[in-house]
């Protein structure tokens, strides 16, 4: 594997209510925030623990993305909301 030397921008969204958890995954360069993945339902709430370094519970079944169309839309949604975010 290359040398791999950035920081990630990770932004985490899960309601208490019935709704699906959402990890965002960013890059910043020069001032542009640029969204890299999308991780919903079960992905994003193991990577969520993964991250805090926690073992998981809890977990609902459900799956990612159910097609590209699908992660096409969340990206380009949590791209605005990031971006905005940081303007």
């Amino acid at each position: 594997m290359p040398k791999i030397n950035e920081i990630l921008i990770i932004g985490v969204d899960f309601s208490e209510n019935e709704d699906t958890g959402v990890i965002t995954v960013g890059r910043q360069t020069n001032g542009k925030v640029d969204i890299i993945n999308v991780f919903r339902g079960k992905d994003a709430e193991e990577l969520y623990y993964k991250l805090k370094g926690q073992k998981t519970h809890n977990i609902k079944e459900e799956s990612s993305m159910s097609s590209w169309a699908e992660y096409e839309s969340a990206l380009k949604a949590y791209k605005s909301l990031v971006v905005s975010a940081l303007d």
